[in-house]
């Protein structure tokens, strides 16, 4: 295996692509189920030529599935995402954590928490919905930890696109906006766990709302706090308007922190995304000649970003017709350039 880059030169890599105006990185996410990091990573290959800079996995219902994963399966995910990263890429994870109360409608991550009373509860320790959402914190600990005992540092970003209404943890609940207050607290609540209770090392915090037009609950309503944030990104399913240059001002408002910035989500969505029946590389749909004009116009109107990462389902770029353009160009970083990028730095910090 190749020489592990360190916590601190993975956010020093970041922090490179993003302040490099020719250079993106870019990623996918492993799809749901019973799928492991390396089907992805394989079948990502088969299609384009080269492996994604970026690995991505959900560690609850829509990904790997942890708090139900037999040992086996466990040890597997940590094992292929470690090669992975010991080859040069970069594993980010999250979680669709499973609502604590259990009225969720069949989809785990769905339904809703309530008001200020639950969020009380949820955030007050040994109460019923904290000792529940806690044992799944714990969990997601011990599979963050296990690839921290193999040498990976990981992007973790935790409750993402809180601004929404979608996940039980958004702040919009059955058209009722909570103070973002709570979203802050969640934020804290696991941070002050994992960093301080639990003595994780290896996590580089990623805030990551959805990308949003709402001025009144904007991208930055839920942040917790610069002290507890490493890298901010957002989440963007495209319909093709440039949702970007609305007025909320998404990428501006989090560019503003000074954190190095990332497109954590991407994907197409309306009509730009292939219906039932249809497939991503047929004409009409976005693909990867589409995908490099966005990226062109992002950083000509000076919206600079270090890594897209799109999610394998629907969405997956290796399911785009001109998919293995994309991954071609001399704009995109895929893993064995990111791989020779951190070879480079390891000789000059030497």
């Amino acid at each position: 295996m190749k020489k592990m880059y360190t916590k601190e030169q993975l956010f020093k890599m970041v922090k490179k692509l993003y302040e490099d105006d020719g250079k993106t990185a870019f990623g996918e996410e492993v799809d749901g189920g019973a799928v492991m990091p390396a089907d992805m990573l394989n079948k990502y290959y088969e299609a384009t030529g080269k492996y994604p800079a970026v690995c991505g996995v959900d560690l609850a219902c829509y990904g790997l599935q942890i708090p139900t994963a037999n040992q086996k399966k466990f040890d597997a995910a940590v094992e292929q995402l470690a090669e992975f990263a010991h080859a040069g890429g970069i594993v980010t994870a999250s979680s669709h954590f499973a609502n604590p109360t259990g009225n969720n409608g069949g989809d785990l991550c769905r339904g809703l928490l309530g008001r200020e009373d639950k969020w009380e509860e949820l955030l007050t320790e040994g109460t019923e919905l904290n000792t529940i959402w806690k044992a799944e914190l714990l969990l997601d600990a011990r599979f963050l930890k296990a690839l921290g005992d193999k040498g990976v540092p990981v992007l973790w970003r935790p409750l993402h696109e809180q601004n929404g209404g979608w996940f039980w943890f958004c702040i919009t609940q059955d058209g009722y906006t909570l103070p973002g207050k709570y979203m802050e607290r969640a934020w804290r609540y696991i941070y002050d766990l994992y960093e301080n209770k639990l003595g994780l090392t290896n996590l580089i915090w990623v805030f990551s709302p959805n990308v949003t037009n709402n001025v009144n609950c904007d991208a930055m309503y839920c942040y917790p706090g610069d002290d507890v944030v490493d890298i901010i990104g957002y989440d963007w399913y495209t319909c093709g308007n440039y949702e970007v240059e609305g007025e909320g001002r998404t990428h501006e408002i989090l560019a503003a922190t000074g954190k190095p910035l990332a497109i954590t989500e991407f994907g197409p969505s309306g009509s730009l995304l292939a219906p039932h029946g249809k497939e991503q590389n047929e004409e009409g749909f976005w693909n990867g000649r589409d995908m490099l004009s966005l990226i062109d116009r992002l950083h000509s109107d000076g919206r600079k970003t270090a890594y897209f990462m799109t999610w394998t389902w629907h969405w997956g770029s290796h399911s785009w017709k001109y998919a293995d353009e994309l991954m071609a160009s001399e704009k995109i970083v895929d893993r064995d350039e990111l791989g020779r990028m951190f070879d480079k730095m390891f000789e000059e910090d030497n």
